[in-house]
């Protein structure tokens, strides 16, 4: 019974193609790191691009601006 439970939970983390720029949620713990749209393996999440050069200009600087939202 607790490998089913464990099997059916988890963590969906906000992903980002750096590719196509799809974004996607997935369980990093679980889920394969392939982009649902190009088949690519250059999905990151969040968390993980904070730092990096966009993808998409390729010129500015991923941060994390406090919002105050809490979900």
């Amino acid at each position: 019974l607790r490998d089913a439970a464990y099997a059916r939970t988890g963590f969906i983390s906000f992903c980002i193609c750096t590719d196509c720029l799809e974004q996607q949620g997935l369980d990093l713990e679980k889920d394969e790191r392939k982009c649902l749209s190009c088949s690519s393996a250059n999905v990151k999440s969040i968390k993980e691009i904070l730092g990096s050069l966009c993808p998409s200009c390729k010129q500015g600087t991923i941060i994390e601006i406090e919002t105050g939202i809490v979900c």
